[in-house]
């Protein structure tokens, strides 16, 4: 499950070669809404979205 929720972040994230990533409020709507459709652990989307409110501001997007 941790892995599940760690997996969907990346990829709405990360850039990929057909789009680039989301914003991170973005990315967590849309983890919200997964774990409301029980795709997802809504603890552990509860979880990481504190840990993103708590450090977004040093979360830089990865360019290489």
């Amino acid at each position: 499950r941790i892995v599940a929720v760690a997996d969907v972040f990346d990829a709405l994230s990360t850039n990929r070669p057909y789009r680039p990533g989301f914003p991170l409020e973005k990315c967590g709507e849309i983890l919200e809404d997964s774990a409301e459709k029980g795709d997802l652990d809504p603890d552990l989307v509860g979880a990481l979205l504190n840990i993103l409110g708590q450090g977004a501001a040093v979360l830089q997007p990865v360019t290489s």
